[in-house]
């Protein structure tokens, strides 16, 4: 059997990883800055690595005189240039149609994982696609999963993800995140209709609707 999108994560070691709730809380209260620093720091390094396999960034930090070996840690950032969606979309016009800074052609013929595309809205130019593989998406879910959290998100709660807001706000930043990482049952639909139901569902009044 072909892998699909679930194959290439293992869903427990991400939350291991990146943990919600007050194991998150409890962890960065007791840890200190050169622990920090360290977890940092190592994720940065594979992102680094990650980015230098891609032409966008050798051309990019190549063009600034940045070498792979200039660059060894956090303490060496400031030697990166940074840039904008301007470099973005020059790349989309030099390598139609997805550009060449989102690592597709780093994988092997045949060993790339599944990809969720998203694109801009366009109001200011051509769409801008976006995608998003399996493991960085979830971890995504998980970090929005915190904020929900902190701002009062809990167990019982029920959430109306309006789709009428984007496949992006309204699907990733809401439904996914909150249907993969959290124990809240979600509503996805767009409908007045919808609202109109919650108000009438057991939990949903006051506080506890989460629109």
């Amino acid at each position: 059997m072909e892998p699909c999108y679930f194959d290439y994560f293992d869903a427990k070691a991400l939350r291991l990883e990146y943990p919600l709730g007050e194991t998150f809380l409890t962890k960065f209260k007791k840890i200190t800055r050169d622990q920090l620093w360290q977890e940092q720091n190592e994720r940065f390094k594979k992102l680094l690595a990650r980015a230098w396999r891609m032409p966008f960034y050798q051309r990019l930090w190549g063009a600034a005189g940045v070498g792979p070996g200039d660059v060894r840690s956090l303490l060496d950032l400031p030697k990166l240039p940074t840039f904008s969606k301007t470099e973005l979309m020059q790349s989309l016009a030099l390598h139609p149609p997805f550009g060449d800074y989102l690592g597709l052609e780093s994988y092997a013929d045949g060993a790339a994982p599944p990809f969720v595309m998203h694109t801009t809205s366009g109001t200011t130019g051509a769409p801008q696609p976006l995608f998003f593989g399996p493991k960085g998406r979830e971890i995504q879910n998980l970090l929005l999963a915190r904020a929900y959290q902190l701002q009062g998100l809990q167990a019982g709660d029920v959430v109306h993800s309006v789709y009428g807001h984007g496949l992006i706000n309204g699907g990733h930043f809401v439904r996914e995140a909150v249907l993969h990482s959290l124990p809240v049952p979600v509503a996805a639909l767009m409908h007045l209709e919808v609202a109109q139901l919650l108000q009438h569902t057991p939990g949903c009044s006051g506080r506890r609707a989460r629109h």
